[in-house]
């Protein structure tokens, strides 16, 4: 298991940690943390992970519907109101498991349920883990469909990154990513950038 510090700002900083196995790299998180109760946040694609998760958690769990369309104040107010309902403090802990729709959801949750609370992201996608899992930007789309009009900036407290997520992915994902990757070397890291032209 390999860990490294993302270092937002001054006082911020979040713990990436990239392992072979996401539950024994969560359990020493929590284990850290002592979050009095936890929410797991998961889509159809990622139930069956998210619900093996909420099983050492404590069992409490929301599954949001699969893709762009579950990015509103419905899906949002749902986890919030699930969070009420069972009770969770300011000592709380959000745990979201999948892509950037439910990153971006269950870190807004987590940004303002209670004006926030602790937060862990599972990423389960390439563009996750290299872009929208890391970048802190979380929110949802406006009623009229205008995209993630409404949101916060809310870096995760952890990420936890297992690379053998990515053997599951359609090809398609995975060029997409590598696009952003791309990108984002292209703009700031050339050493990155020449490591890519490499491997092409």
């Amino acid at each position: 298991m390999d860990k490294v510090s993302l270092r937002i700002t001054h006082e911020e900083e979040c713990s990436i940690i990239i392992c072979e196995n996401t539950t024994a790299a969560l359990e020493n998180i929590i284990r850290e943390m002592k979050p009095s109760s936890v929410m797991v946040v998961c889509d159809e694609n990622t139930k069956f992970m998210a619900e093996g998760i909420a099983s050492i958690t404590g069992g409490n769990h929301v599954c949001l519907k699969a893709g762009e369309g579950s990015k509103t104040m419905e899906a949002f107010s749902g986890i919030i109101e699930k969070c009420i309902s069972a009770g969770m403090d300011r000592n709380s802990l959000i745990v979201s498991v999948g892509g950037g729709v439910v990153s971006d959801v269950s870190g807004f949750s987590a940004a303002t349920y209670l004006r926030g609370i602790k937060w862990i992201n599972i990423p389960t996608t390439l563009l996750g883990m290299v872009d929208s899992g890391i970048g802190g930007k979380t929110g949802i789309n406006s009623g009229s469909g205008l995209k993630n009009m409404i949101g916060s900036f809310r870096q995760p407290d952890a990420v936890i990154i297992n690379p053998s997520y990515l053997l599951s992915l359609p090809e398609r994902q995975i060029k997409n990513a590598m696009a952003e990757i791309i990108k984002h070397a292209a703009i700031a890291d050339k050493g990155l950038f020449l490591w890519l032209e490499k491997k092409k």
